[in-house]
């Protein structure tokens, strides 16, 4: 996704930045909203470097920038350094593949059953299923949040981590990490919470919490321009496709499994919820 460089008036002639850039080899866009305009940069900029340059070119001076491309940095310090500044984006990923591990690897009755919406136990070849809010009512909270890191297949952890990356990074480099941590807890336990009123049987996955961010980013964008990433229109119709599809049942036939169409609905109006209740923010942005 593109990151947000600079916001400003329509009045305000922006070409000499958008050559200085171009001269620095920063591929940009710039794209106008009512009365705003828009520049940003792709992720594969070095944003530190681009802002060094905008700071320039407001100053009205003229400065060389080295622009280095993520193509230029693939030591494995480089790779850590990445990921250091979205810390809950890291933490989600991470959480998510100990989610994969208890179900591929571990015991189903050990850290998996911890994991559930649902406490269960395992008898023989039978697996009982404890009402759905018993665990719930006698304190276990933490299982109000858990199922969306619990993750059934290699597709499934694939699938969701790329997601989980495209959307959580941007949300946190724009509005920050304890920003990114209430809207991901507010969407996982509304579409967890959802999918374990519809279903008696057990279920897991980040995607309720994936089509949260994506409402929240697109009418976030939408509400108040630049204030988080734009969500390409493709992107937008593809996952829309993707949800109708799933709901079809065809997904399932295809053999995929049980598809938590639930969850998806109920983290999507969230996020569009989460959208309408954040606060407004006006004037330039950088």
């Amino acid at each position: 996704m593109a990151q947000e460089l600079f916001r400003c008036a329509t009045s305000v002639d922006v070409s000499e930045l958008s050559r200085q850039l171009w001269q620095q080899g920063i591929p940009h866009r710039i794209e106008e909203i009512g009365s705003w305009q828009f520049v940003t940069v792709g992720d594969d900029v070095d944003i530190l470097s681009a802002r060094a340059l905008l700071e320039a070119w407001m100053a009205g001076e003229e400065l060389q920038v080295q622009v280095v491309h993520s193509s230029e940095r693939e030591s494995l310090g480089a790779l850590v350094n990445r990921f250091s500044d979205v810390p809950v984006t890291t933490v989600l990923c991470v959480l998510s593949f100990i989610g994969f591990a208890a179900t591929q690897w571990l015991s189903i009755d050990g850290l998996l059953s911890w994991l559930t919406f649902q406490n269960f136990e395992v008898r023989g070849a039978n697996m009982r299923v404890a009402p759905t809010f018993d665990a719930i009512s006698e304190g276990q909270l933490w299982r109000l949040i858990t199922p969306a890191f619990i993750h059934f297949g290699w597709l499934h952890i694939a699938f969701n981590t790329l997601w989980i990356i495209e959307f959580g990074r941007c949300i946190e480099r724009r509005q920050g990490s304890l920003t990114l941590l209430g809207v991901f807890v507010f969407l996982a336990l509304v579409s967890n919470i959802a999918q374990a009123v519809v279903a008696d049987n057990l279920f897991g996955g980040m995607s309720g919490a994936i089509y949260g961010f994506l409402g929240y980013c697109w009418l976030g964008n939408r509400l108040r321009p630049g204030s988080l990433p734009c969500v390409p229109p493709a992107l937008f119709a593809f996952m829309m496709g993707w949800l109708v599809l799933c709901m079809s049942g065809i997904v399932t036939m295809l053999g995929f499994g049980q598809i938590a169409n639930t969850a998806h609905v109920a983290g999507l109006l969230a996020g569009l919820l989460a959208a309408l209740g954040w606060p407004r923010r006006d004037g330039v942005s950088t």
